[in-house]
């Protein structure tokens, strides 16, 4: 959350909570079952747990953290925060701030972007920033960039690596996944070669006139002239 960010200057013990907040936001949004009222109400929360209050009463029903039990250990551990404090108060005011509730209810579906990410970085290998290509190029790169992306969809997870997060500013711990499978490929290939021994192969035309979407200014484009003359008449010497 980038709103958490203007904390850590004056409340550095808050902005330290600033991973937690984050993962028990995504968990809110994937247990929230499709309704908004209770993602924020579980978002919420997290005012009870960052200050140690694990179980609470809200409009007279008994509320309570859903992680297990806190050791004392654990307990003496953790940088809770006083309720009572001016670093609790700032955090309070950015978490229930009314445009942030708002939107914070559209993400009870729980969709983000991972997966078009994911594909993304497939396509760039097939399609280089650094080199220009034609429209034929770049249809063409297109599908296989897809058909890399949808059949490696789904991979195990076989470890994980420590990776330097320029975002937190810190090392976290990523994944790491089975190669790609590149069996798609040779299937292509097998295609390609039985298609051509029965002489059936056709040329494929794409049409590189792309069209062009009108101008969606709504008003005629006035003389350059007239528009000159107003611009500079209000310097004019009176």
């Amino acid at each position: 959350m980038k709103r958490l960010k203007t904390l850590e200057k004056k409340h550095p013990n808050v902005f330290l909570w600033k991973s937690s907040i984050n993962n028990h936001l995504w968990w809110s949004a994937q247990t929230c079952q499709g309704n908004g009222k209770i993602l924020v109400e579980k978002f919420l929360s997290v005012l009870h747990h960052i200050s140690n209050e694990h179980e609470w009463e809200t409009s007279g029903e008994i509320k309570r953290c859903e992680h297990e039990s806190i050791s004392e250990k654990e307990s003496n551990e953790k940088l809770w925060i006083n309720p009572l404090s001016e670093s609790f108060f700032a955090l309070k005011k950015i978490l229930t701030a009314k445009d942030f509730i708002k939107d914070l209810e559209q993400a009870k579906h729980f969709v983000h972007t991972g997966r078009l990410e994911s594909y993304h970085n497939v396509r760039l290998k097939y399609m280089p920033k650094r080199i220009h290509l034609k429209y034929n190029g770049m249809y063409l790169r297109s599908i296989l960039a897809i058909l890399d992306h949808n059949y490696n969809t789904g991979k195990n997870i076989i470890g994980d690596k420590m990776v330097f997060s320029k975002s937190l500013r810190k090392y976290t711990i990523k994944n790491t996944y089975e190669r790609s499978k590149m069996d798609w490929r040779k299937q292509i290939m097998n295609k390609i070669e039985e298609l051509s021994k029965e002489n059936i192969l056709e040329p494929m035309n794409i049409s590189e006139n792309v069209s062009v979407p009108q101008n969606i200014v709504l008003l005629p484009k006035p003389d350059l002239v007239e528009m000159r003359e107003k611009k500079y008449s209000r310097f004019s010497n009176k």
